[in-house]
């Protein structure tokens, strides 16, 4: 984990398009930080589909889809992957994490409970 965030988000949205704008804004921090190869996951399959499909629509969750491609176009590699709800703890723990605490950015360090998160992530998997 090279960057972690954590901010609420202090209007309305579906859990699909809260994602979307979570994914939008992490990739422009990954483009601001001068990253060129990124992994991209989530555990929401609607938002992967909708970005691998490259599929934007006339509405708020279209809107950061096409955003999200947009900033897309500033990495040499860049794939988005759909992961389990179990493989994605890290971000549930930064979701938690922003209830309670303003913005919070990290470079090349987190938190180490959420460190813990990732290295349980790399050694096992979610299938």
């Amino acid at each position: 984990m090279k960057t972690a965030g954590a901010w609420p988000i202090r209007f309305p949205l579906q859990a699909h398009e809260a994602e979307a704008l979570a994914l939008y804004v992490g990739m422009n921090f990954a483009k601001d930080c001068c990253f060129t190869d990124i992994i991209v996951e989530s555990d929401n399959l609607e938002v992967v589909n909708a970005l691998k499909q490259r599929k934007c629509n006339d509405s708020c969750f279209g809107t950061f889809i096409a955003d999200a491609l947009s900033v897309s176009r500033n990495f040499r590699s860049l794939s988005f992957t759909h992961v389990r709800r179990t493989g994605n703890r890290v971000a549930h723990e930064l979701a938690q994490l922003a209830l309670t605490n303003p913005i919070s950015m990290w470079m090349e360090d987190a938190p180490n409970h959420v460190l813990n998160l990732a290295y349980l992530d790399i050694l096992a998997p979610s299938d």
